[in-house]
């Protein structure tokens, strides 16, 4: 696999709020994961970090070799751990009432991977010459769309569009989607924060991902795409590309 990390402030906040890492396991394990602090709220930038820290340590803890049921049990035990362990420090620390986060995760295994999130930092795949969304935003208009009260192309531009309904942090509790999948043949796993897709339309970004370009710079055009389309929320992207036995990328 190869791996690209790209996160900038952007061209309208002071502060970067979101959060990417990517660990490796001794077992041949990989996560990767995007958070992205809850705009408008305290301290969005501590529970990013948390959040990312709190992963690390939980992943670097356990072995379940090439479990994938196991992995996936670990997997959302370890973002409601990291739920309690963010709202828990609000709770004990005033200043910091009501920060929250998005997070997208993915965990690679040798056979499979595993795609786990909360907010509206999204998971795409794009394999052979298609792009596809793997998660369900939580948001405000999202809802509104799936209940016929809005069109798709009203939600692009909805005053409300960052309004997001689940997130870590906010709540004592917390439901996170969880999916397993095959890999299908050379493809490519992106990560982001809302300050990519929010400003790319999805088009560009499959025309991105399907030329010829290295990870890394494949990725760098991506973050430029999203600051020359305005850059209006700090942008933050992991890109993965998975090679299949012959060695070659699509």
């Amino acid at each position: 696999m190869e791996v690209a990390i790209k996160t900038h402030v952007g061209h309208m906040r002071e502060v970067n709020e979101d959060c990417a890492g990517v660990f490796e396991h001794e077992q041949g394990v990989m996560l990767a994961a995007v958070a992205d602090g809850m705009g408008g709220h305290r301290a969005g930038d501590v529970a990013s970090k948390m959040a990312l820290d709190k992963l690390q340590d939980l992943f670097h803890a356990v072995d379940h070799g090439q479990d994938a049921q196991a992995w996936e049990q670990w997997l959302r035990e370890s973002i409601e751990t990291a739920n309690t362990y963010i709202f828990n420090y609000a709770q004990q620390h005033p200043t910091h009432l009501g920060m929250g986060t998005t997070l997208v995760t993915a965990l690679f295994l040798k056979n499979c991977y595993l795609i786990a999130h909360v907010g509206d930092s999204r998971a795409y795949r794009y394999v052979h010459a298609c792009l596809e969304m793997l998660t369900e935003d939580h948001s405000l208009v999202n809802e509104l769309v799936r209940s016929g009260q809005l069109a798709p192309e009203e939600a692009e531009h909805h005053p409300q569009r960052n309004v997001i309904t689940r997130a870590l942090g906010t709540e004592r509790n917390v439901r996170v989607d969880l999916q397993r999948f095959q890999y299908v043949g050379n493809e490519q796993i992106l990560l982001c924060s809302d300050g990519l897709s929010g400003m790319v339309a999805e088009q560009q970004i499959k025309e991105i991902l399907e030329n010829p370009h290295s990870v890394d710079e494949k990725a760098s055009l991506l973050l430029q795409a999203a600051l020359d389309a305005g850059g209006e929320d700090n942008i933050t992207l992991i890109l993965v590309s998975h090679q299949d036995e012959a060695g070659s990328v699509k």
